[in-house]
């Protein structure tokens, strides 16, 4: 999950200097994204109760490598398919979020050997640093990588 809030923390500026669209723009999709994940968290508990919840969790983990893996894509990016691809593919990551937690919770019930609401208490209470430890690791590497991409576009242009 931290990787995904990783993703989450950079998801306009990628938008902006892969695909030339705007942060509004971007954060437009992500808000849309969003939205359709809250009904994707009562699907997710109704699918763990009818398939197991080790299933729904694969499928949420597998909704998570789809996009970020489609976002990676050498789409050609002067092309108008790539503004195009890029943020439907990203839509799939904050609707992958809803399976990975509603599942995960239930599966921390489900497999521990301390009391179910406890057991649960903690998987939800690791998502918070997990959260912050993303700020700080975007944070990071944008100090990092932010001076070589403006070198890099100084130097092409």
């Amino acid at each position: 999950m931290l990787g995904t809030w990783i993703v989450y923390n950079l998801y306009p500026l990628l938008m902006k200097h892969t695909c030339g669209i705007d942060t509004g723009k971007s954060s437009l999709y992500y808000a849309i994204a969003a939205v359709i994940g809250i009904f994707f968290c009562a699907l997710s508990g109704t699918w763990s109760t009818k398939w197991e919840a080790d299933k729904v969790a694969l499928l949420g983990a597998l909704m998570t490598l789809f996009s970020i893996a489609g976002m990676a894509l050498p789409i050609p990016a002067g092309s108008g398919l790539h503004g195009l691809l890029v943020p439907l593919i990203f839509l799939m990551l904050p609707v992958a979020w809803s399976p990975l937690i509603v599942a995960g919770t239930a599966l921390a019930g489900d497999l521990t050997t301390i009391p179910q609401g406890t057991a649960m208490g903690l998987f939800n209470a690791c998502t918070a640093p997990a959260c912050v430890l993303a700020a700080i690791l975007t944070v990071i590497a944008l100090f990092i990588y932010l001076p070589i991409l403006l070198r890099h576009k100084k130097s092409t242009s």
